[in-house]
C-alpha cells in the first residue's frame, strides 16, 4: 500500500489507547525485545508511521524503525501511576512506531503496559497487542502475518447506485470542508477517568440473568446508563449514546479476528425512553432494536466507507477548530453525546502467559476533544468498567454519582431476580 492521507475521521480520532498487565515474576528483557519484534512482523500498523505534512496527516508502511521499550524500576504504586499518565497525555512522534511499551520491574513482579494510537486502533486491538506478546513469550508463536487492508478490501467492488448523486454531494461537502477555518490549539484541559471493577461473582449473576431474560449484556448497560444519567444530569443528560460495533468477528471477512483495527460503524440510542416501566422488558426491546442497528450498520457500511474515502482530509489546525467550537458549546455545559463501547470477553488462559496474570487495566485519553465515554469489559470472568470524561463535561462529584447509580440500578436487578429465585 502507498502513501495515503489520514481519512477526517483518522484526523479526528487523536486517542491514545492503554493496556497494563500486572505479571507474577519478572521478564527476560532480552526475550520481550525478541516478541516486540515479532508482534511488529506480525502487524502492518506497527511497521507505519504517522507524519504530517502541510496540515494533514499521512501513513506511511513499512517505515517504521523497529518498537523498543523503555524500563521503569517501580518501587510504590506512585511511580507507576506517573508513568501511566505521561503514557496517556502524549502524543506519538511522527519518527516512531504507533506502539510504545513501559516494562515496570518491582521487587517480586513487574508490569507491562502497552499504548497505542486510536488512529490505528480498536479498543479490543490493545488486547491483541497484550496477548499476541504474552504468546511469544509464552512460546506460542503464530507464524502467520496480517497484510495491510485498504477501503477497497473492506467494500470489494461497491459502487454506488447513483453515482453521480453521491459525486455531487462529495463535491459540495468537500467545498465546505476547504472553507473550514483553521486555528491555534487550545489551553490543555484536565481529562479524567473513574475505574472499578465488579467481582467475578456479581458479573457471573449478571450475565446469567441477561440469559434468562433474552436480553443482552449491552442492553442492560444503556438501560442502567440511561437512568443513572437522567437521574444525575436531569435536563443536562446527553440526547443518545453512540455505540461503536466491531467490524471484525465475521461481519467483513478481509478483517480476521486478531487484526488490529479502526474505523469501523457505530449506531445511536435516544435516551430518555429507558427510564421507565420494568428494567427487564426495556432491556429486552432494546436487544432487538441493538440487533436491527447492527444489521442495518453492516449493510449500510461499504456506501459510508466509500464516501469517507472521497471526503476531503481535514487539516490539522481544522480540526484544532473544531475543538474551539466544541469547548464553547460545552462551555455552557451541554453534553452531546456519550459513548459506550462493550469490548465483550477479553481472556488470557494461563497456557498463553509466561507468568501468572495477577491483573488488567485498559485506559484511553482523548489528546484533542473533550469527551464523556464508558467502556466495559470482562477479563477472565471479572467485569470492568473505566469512563473518561473532561472537566468541562462533568465533575469529579457528578462522576461518582453517575456511577454510584448506574452500579446501583445493575446491582438491584441481580438481588431482586435472585430474590424472586429464593422465594419460588
Amino acid at each position: 500500500m502507498n502513501r495515503r492521507k489520514l481519512s477526517n475521521i483518522e484526523h479526528l480520532a487523536d486517542v491514545n489507547i492503554a493496556c497494563s498487565l500486572r505479571l507474577a515474576g519478572k521478564l527476560d528483557l532480552g526475550k520481550l525485545q525478541t516478541a516486540l519484534g515479532y508482534l511488529q512482523r506480525r502487524h502492518p500498523a506497527l511497521r507505519a508511521l504517522i507524519r504530517p505534512e502541510h496540515d494533514l496527516l499521512y501513513y506511511e508502511p513499512n517505515s517504521a524503525p523497529e518498537i523498543s521499550f523503555r524500563v521503569a524500576r517501580s518501587a510504590d504504586d506512585e511511580i507507576y501511576r506517573r508513568e501511566w499518565d505521561l503514557e496517556l497525555s502524549t502524543g506519538f512522534h511522527s519518527e516512531l512506531p504507533q506502539l510504545r511499551v513501559v516494562y515496570f520491574e518491582r521487587e517480586c513482579d513487574c508490569d507491562l503496559l502497552f499504548t497505542t494510537s486510536h488512529r490505528i486502533c480498536d479498543g479490543l486491538s490493545v488486547f491483541i497487542i497484550a496477548r499476541d506478546v504474552l504468546r511469544f513469550l509464552a512460546g506460542h508463536v503464530e507464524p502467520n502475518a496480517h497484510e495491510e487492508i485498504s477501503t477497497a478490501d473492506l467494500i470489494g467492488e461497491y459502487q454506488p447506485t447513483r453515482l453521480w448523486l453521491t459525486s455531487t454531494s462529495v463535491a459540495l461537502v468537500n467545498t465546505c470542508l476547504h472553507l473550514l477555518p483553521r486555528s491555534g490549539p487550545l489551553p490543555k484541559r484536565k481529562e479524567s477517568f473513574a475505574e472499578w471493577s465488579v467481582g467475578h461473582q456479581a458479573s457471573t449473576a449478571l450475565r446469567q440473568q441477561c440469559r434468562a431474560k433474552g436480553a443482552s449484556m449491552h442492553a442492560a448497560f444503556l438501560v442502567a446508563l440511561d437512568r443513572a444519567l437522567s437521574l444525575i444530569l436531569g435536563r443536562r443528560s446527553p440526547k443518545f449514546v453512540t455505540c461503536p460495533i466491531d467490524m471484525r468477528r465475521g461481519r467483513f471477512p478481509a478483517l480476521p479476528e486478531d487484526m488490529l483495527f479502526y474505523g469501523g460503524g457505530n449506531f445511536k440510542v435516544r435516551t430518555g425512553r429507558w427510564i421507565e416501566g420494568d428494567f427487564w422488558d426495556n432491556a429486552r426491546v432494546l436487544t432487538a432494536e441493538i440487533r436491527a442497528d447492527v444489521e442495518r450498520e453492516v449493510r449500510e457500511l461499504p456506501g459510508r466507507l466509500f464516501l469517507f474515502d472521497k471526503l476531503r482530509p481535514l487539516g490539522c489546525g481544522q480540526v484544532r477548530f473544531l475543538n474551539r467550537v466544541g469547548e464553547t458549546l460545552r462551555s455552557k455545559r451541554r453534553i452531546a453525546g456519550i459513548g459506550l463501547a462493550n469490548l465483550g470477553i477479553v481472556k488470557f488462559s494461563e497456557n498463553d502467559c509466561p507468568l501468572p496474570v495477577r491483573g488488567i487495566r485498559f485506559s484511553a485519553r482523548s489528546l484533542n476533544f473533550g469527551v464523556l465515554g464508558l467502556i466495559a469489559y470482562t477479563v477472565n470472568d471479572n467485569m470492568q468498567f473505566y469512563c473518561m470524561y473532561s472537566e468541562n463535561v462533568l465533575n469529579e462529584s457528578e462522576m461518582q454519582a453517575l456511577q454510584q447509580e448506574f452500579m446501583g440500578t445493575l446491582e438491584c436487578q441481580i438481588e431482586r431476580t435472585c430474590a424472586k429465585a429464593v422465594t419460588a
